[in-house]
């Protein structure tokens, strides 16, 4: 079964920047009121409003997402789809963006990095010392009985 997706954007480059989120090594999220069946089989392209190929390959429909206009943010329809196999020329543009993004370690939506502040170099000890912990039954016996009696030899 295949699968033709003709996406928006104008050039590679945009699609690279605007479609990265959607993507990693081993899958993409195709947005599509129309999904296939959690199973199917397909093989696949994604392609930019001029007609050019930018991803093909094969892959298998892993889950299905079905729209929640009333979520915060929204939920957008569609199916993650789990590669099986990418042509060549995929497989690098692939890797190219998944790196490309991860050196700048924010999250899709997010301004900027959190700040990583630096541990102190003498920590203090804890302001009270932690209670015993009680002692627990040994696998395979049982404990004393207290109200009805001593435990049965």
């Amino acid at each position: 079964m295949g699968l033709v997706v003709r996406l928006a954007y104008g050039s590679v480059e945009e699609f690279t920047q605007r479609f990265a989120v959607n993507l990693s090594r081993g899958g993409v999220f195709i947005r599509t009121r129309q999904p296939r069946a959690v199973g199917t089989a397909l093989s696949f392209e994604l392609k930019l409003a001029s007609g050019e190929s930018v991803i093909r390959g094969t892959g298998i429909v892993r889950w299905v997402q079905a729209e929640e206009r009333n979520a915060r943010p929204p939920k957008a329809p569609g199916m993650g789809l789990q590669f099986t196999a990418l042509d060549e020329a995929s497989r690098e543009r692939v890797e190219r963006m998944v790196t490309g993004r991860e050196p700048r370690g924010v999250a899709p939506g997010v301004a900027s990095p959190a700040v990583v502040v630096d541990r102190p170099a003498a920590v203090p000890p804890p302001s009270r010392i932690p209670a015993p912990l009680p002692e627990l039954p040994r696998p395979g016996t049982l404990p004393p009985r207290t109200a009805e009696g001593p435990a049965p030899s």
